[in-house]
C-alpha cells in the first residue's frame, strides 16, 4: 500500500487494465459464484460490480486488511477466505522446523502441498496478479535457513507456479499475472530483462497485454527503476 501511494499516477494504467479485463472474462459466465484468488487491498479488483453480478463473491488471501474487512461488511454476498494459496506455506515451514532440529537432504518429491479449500463449484475463477508472486516469500525463507542448490530453486519455484494452475478449474478460470520484470535506467532505458514465470508453460489464450510501472523512483531496485510485463489470459 505505500508503494501504491508513492505510485498511484503509474500504477492507474495497470489497474484500470486489470479491472477491465476481470469484467470482459466474466460477461459470459454463470452468475452464482466467483472466486478471487489474491485480492488483496481490492485495488485491481472491480468488486462493486461483481457483487452486482453474482451471487456470491469470494475473496482469497492469505490475510485480508482490516480496511478491507470494514470496507465489504455493507455487501452480504462477500465471502472472505484467510488460506495459504500457494499451498506449500505449511510445507516449507515444517520442513524448516525439521531441518533445524536434524539437518537431512531433502528432494523436490518431498514438497507436497496442502490445501484447504476447493475451486472446482465456482463459475468463475480470477487468480488475480499472484501466480509470480506464490514463490517469492517462501524461497526466501527457505534459503535463509538452508542452502538449496540453484537447480533446486527452480525446480521449486518451477512446483509452485505449476501447482497453482493446475488447481484452477478449466474454461472457467482467468489469469493476470506479472511475466517478466524489466530494469531501466534513469533515462528509461531497458538494461536487463528477468523472467518472473518459472513453469515450462502457460496457456496460451492470449487477451490482453500491457507494461506496469511498478516503481519509478528507484525504490525496489537501486539506481534503476522497475517496470512489469503483464499479461491476461483465458484457461
Amino acid at each position: 500500500m505505500r508503494r501504491y501511494i508513492r505510485e498511484a499516477d503509474q500504477w492507474k494504467l495497470h489497474l484500470e487494465n486489470t479491472q477491465k479485463a476481470i469484467l470482459k472474462a466474466i460477461a459470459n459466465k454463470g452468475r452464482k459464484k466467483i472466486a478471487i484468488l489474491g485480492s488483496g487491498w481490492l485495488l485491481d479488483v472491480p468488486i462493486l460490480e461483481l457483487t452486482g453480478k453474482f451471487e456470491e463473491v469470494w475473496l482469497f488471501d492469505i490475510k485480508h486488511p482490516a480496511q478491507i474487512k470494514r470496507k465489504v461488511e455493507k455487501l452480504k454476498n462477500i465471502k472472505l477466505v484467510e488460506t495459504d494459496i500457494s499451498g506449500f506455506a505449511l510445507t516449507i515451514y515444517t520442513m524448516v522446523r525439521e531441518f533445524k532440529k536434524s539437518p537431512l537432504n531433502f528432494s523436490i518429491e518431498d514438497i507436497k502441498p496442502n490445501f484447504d479449500f476447493e475451486l472446482n463449484d465456482f463459475d468463475m475463477v480470477v487468480s488475480c496478479n499472484i501466480l509470480n508472486q506464490l514463490d517469492i516469500i517462501l524461497i526466501d525463507y527457505l534459503k535463509s535457513t538452508m542452502k538449496i542448490s540453484p537447480n533446486m530453486e527452480l525446480q521449486l519455484r518451477n512446483l509452485i507456479q505449476e501447482t497453482h494452475i493446475e488447481r484452477l478449474p478449466k474454461s472457467k478460470s482467468f489469469i493476470i499475472s506479472d511475466v517478466e520484470e524489466m530494469s531501466l535506467d534513469k533515462e528509461n532505458k531497458i538494461i536487463n530483462r528477468r523472467s518472473l514465470i518459472h513453469m515450462d508453460r502457460l496457456p496460451k489464450i492470449f487477451k490482453k497485454e500491457w507494461i506496469w510501472h511498478f516503481d519509478n523512483h528507484c525504490m525496489y531496485k537501486p539506481n534503476c527503476n522497475t517496470w512489469f510485463k503483464v499479461i491476461a489470459l483465458d484457461f
